[in-house]
């Protein structure tokens, strides 16, 4: 999110549009790792919030920055500039956010693929004891650049109507160009048939990625006590276009030799209505109601082309058209009683979504799918303030993680010729429900907090792969369920008047059950990958 909001950041655009802002712009990040009922409980671990910056200073308030940077290996150095400034006055409080960046990466890859033959067993206790004698065997050498240049702007106003009531207007916008190039050689070996293949695929892609947010916030402060109704509309749109271009030849055995074009557009708007009311009861409960309301579109035309000499052959077609739909309303009530603090939570959404495919260009070609779900998502924070400044917090979240974007799209990439990917359409939303415990201690120059937590997923939402033909194949399924674990302990110690020292350990444990998928569309389910468990741990100190 930035400053609360969405503010138009979706999974295909949020790197772009993160990469474009200037960083001195940010005022502090919050992390919310179990939201209330409070806040839309999409995606499964909860919130990042960039606050940006917006002084209060009174008068005239203004500054400009630049900056270079230079990674190890790319081929020419990134710089970025800024600028802000900001009016403040006891009517309005005004601010504008200007920003450019210029970066560029280069990488190199090395993917080693062996086909092994599968012997029959009763059981897949160990899959690793099914593996014959080897097959084929792919070796593919990846060298690639990648170069952008973006541009940021961020304007609005706080107009103070009465000492009771504020209107806010801002907007967002965000474009640029987006440059890469990459080249692939393959060497594949069959020992069946003592052959061996080489080839060089190179691919070039020219795009741009404008977008852009505006939203109206009125507020009115019932009391002095914090009691407040907020409402807010938004509107926000992304655009993206590319042509992509691939090239293959032959270097050594039988390989198709070509020239193909793959442009792909896209488009992208949503709206969204939030109400919020909070009233405070004395000065030791809260009660919080609201609605939400939100629409979301998305429109991604890709077309394909085989070139010989002049001609063109069209070979692959696809239109993606989503629509999505929320409805949700939800209630809060909060109170301290002693030592002891609550916050219990209750919000029910409705969702709706359109999905529109068609690969081929006749208009009766359409294929749809019309889903709708209701959910309920309860929250729990409990909290007991014992002697000595020692605190012990619980709380509980259950949230939803909706498929979008390329996960649902069945558009097929075909910029590596052994690698294809696509969407499956038909993917459920994945529900998780996370538990926390934490234990606080404070000292006047020390602190200590350990955090242990469980977060559970059905409907697990997955990229599964399955090999066919020597293509890799990489898809979306719901396909198991999926589990976590971990405990984080910080300490802070203030160790002199001049030194502190932050030191952070992290144990984490996750699970997933058997995978299995019908890779042949014959009915049959084949297992992909076996049930799946690992541990990590990290330790960091910061002086």
């Amino acid at each position: 999110w930035i400053n609360g909001k969405p503010s138009g950041l979706t999974e295909e655009n949020r790197a772009q549009i993160l990469e474009q802002m200037p960083a001195g712009s940010i005022e502090a990040v919050e992390v919310i790792t179990n939201p209330s009922a409070k806040f839309n409980p999409e995606g499964t671990a909860g919130i990042i919030n960039l606050v940006l910056k917006k002084d209060r200073k009174a008068g005239y308030y203004g500054s400009v920055s630049a900056g270079g940077m230079y990674n190890i290996g790319s081929p020419a150095p990134g710089a970025h500039v800024g600028a802000n400034f900001n009016y403040n006055s006891s009517l309005v409080d005004f601010y504008v956010n200007l920003g450019g960046r210029y970066m560029s990466h280069e990488s190199d890859n090395v993917t080693d693929r062996y086909s092994f033959e599968r012997l029959p067993l009763d059981s897949y206790e160990d899959v690793r004891e099914q593996w014959g004698d080897t097959l084929s065997y792919l070796n593919t050498l990846s060298a690639s650049g990648r170069s952008f240049l973006g541009l940021f702007g961020r304007m609005g106003a706080d107009f103070h109507i009465t000492k009771k009531s504020t209107i806010g207007v801002s907007l967002m916008g965000h474009g640029g160009t987006n440059n890469s190039a990459n080249q692939n050689t393959y060497t594949r070996v069959d020992w069946g048939l003592m052959d061996t293949t080489m080839y060089l695929r190179s691919n070039q892609q020219a795009g741009m990625r404008p977008s852009y947010s505006a939203s109206l916030d009125y507020v009115y402060e019932i009391d002095k006590m914090g009691s407040e109704v907020r409402t807010s509309v938004e509107y926000s749109g992304h655009q993206r276009s590319g042509d992509y271009v691939y090239v293959q030849e032959a270097l050594r055995g039988y390989s198709p030799e070509y020239t193909q074009i793959q442009r792909q557009n896209g488009k992208s708007q949503s709206a969204r209505y939030k109400l919020d009311y909070t009233q405070k009861i004395g000065q030791t409960q809260k009660v919080e109601a609201g609605l939400y309301g939100s629409w979301q579109q998305r429109l991604s035309p890709s077309r394909a082309w085989n070139m010989e000499g002049e001609d063109s052959l069209l070979i692959q077609f696809n239109d993606f058209d989503y629509e999505e739909w929320i409805a949700a309303m939800y209630a809060t009530y909060g109170a301290k009683f002693g030592p002891f603090s609550m916050s219990l939570g209750l919000r029910g959404e409705y969702t709706n979504t359109y999905v529109r495919t068609r690969d081929v260009e006749e208009e009766s070609a359409w294929s749809s799918t019309r889903r709708g779900y209701f959910e309920v998502y309860p929250t729990a924070f409990l909290s007991y303030a014992f002697p000595n400044n020692n605190e012990l917090q619980a709380n509980y979240t259950r949230r939803i993680n909706r498929p979008r974007g390329r996960q649902i799209n069945s558009f097929r990439d075909m910029s590596d010729s052994t690698n294809i990917s696509f969407g499956n359409p038909l993917l459920d939303p994945e529900i998780s429900s996370a538990v926390e415990l934490n234990y606080l201690k404070t000292w006047d120059d020390h602190a200590i907090s350990a955090g242990l937590y469980y977060r559970f997923s059905d409907n697990a939402i997955e990229r599964v792969r399955y090999l066919d033909d020597n293509v890799m194949y990489s898809t979306f399924e719901n396909v198991s369920r999926r589990q976590s674990a971990g405990l984080e302990v910080v300490a802070k110690n203030k160790v002199t008047k001049w030194l502190n020292l932050t030191t952070t350990v992290n144990c984490y444990y996750a699970a997933m059950d058997s995978v299995f998928y019908d890779t042949n569309l014959d009915g049959e389910l084949d297992l992909l990958y076996p049930f799946q468990q690992s541990f990590s741990w990290n330790a960091r100190l910061m002086a």
